[in-house]
């Protein structure tokens, strides 16, 4: 099923440029909530928390479920759930991305290394120059790959605590 697209507006802008509000959303996506429970999560008066909750509403990303009972429920509605729940997507996506390019280092760090290698036998064989030769070009060539591996493991293991974080709350 194709992921309809998302059009950030005006509103949705201005309802997402307080941290208080985008806290609301994020404290949705785990299951509906009442007023009282989210001004118990905030810290904040009741009336504070009804008018972020105001401005969610009319942004499109918080509906108020009234289902004839005593307390009102506040939810997070599909557009709220994936602008604010697209982020661990994006994370997932560039580890990903991250993993296949530290293959495809490593792979060419390998075949560079071991083209190096016959090149040098080679012009050991042919003009005995192969040993200075050798040792020249794969010390030059192989520190730009082992540097940008380096900095995809550390990008790999950031992006990996920062989920296993966000995970366990």
């Amino acid at each position: 099923m194709p992921e309809e697209k998302i059009t950030l507006d005006k509103k949705t802008f201005r309802a997402l440029s307080v941290d208080t509000r985008v806290k609301i959303v994020k404290s949705l996506l785990a299951r509906r909530k009442t007023l009282s429970e989210l001004k118990d999560e905030l810290g904040m008066s009741p009336s504070t928390v009804k008018e972020h909750l105001d401005t969610l509403i009319n942004a499109g990303l918080v509906k108020r479920i009234d289902d004839k009972h005593k307390w009102k429920y506040y939810e997070i509605t599909k557009k709220g759930e994936k602008i604010v729940g697209s982020k661990e997507t994006k994370v997932w996506i560039i580890l990903a991305l991250a993993a296949i390019a530290t293959v495809g280092l490593v792979y060419n760090l390998l075949m560079t290394t071991s083209s190096v290698a016959r090149i040098a036998r080679t012009a050991e064989e042919v003009r005995g120059i192969g040993d200075t030769l050798g040792a020249e070009t794969t010390a030059g060539s192989q520190w730009p790959c082992i540097i940008l591996i380096v900095a995809l493991i550390i990008a790999l293991v950031a992006a990996a605590v920062y989920l296993y974080h966000k995970r366990r709350g």
